[in-house]
């Protein structure tokens, strides 16, 4: 069975249980802002995929 992914304030919630977190995504993408960069996030049909790109 699928999950669909959960989002709150347009971040997409962590389905991590425990201790764990889900902030390696936002690291991600304060890396790209910093550098000038584009980063996609897109989910659909159980398939959550990660973008990134940067100029040369």
């Amino acid at each position: 069975m699928r999950q669909s992914r959960k989002k709150k304030k347009g971040k997409f919630l962590s389905a991590k249980e425990g201790r764990e977190h889900g902030w390696g995504i936002e690291n991600v993408k304060g890396i790209v802002e910093r550098n000038q960069g584009r980063m996609d996030i897109s989910y659909g049909d159980g398939i959550f995929t990660v973008q990134v790109t940067f100029g040369m």
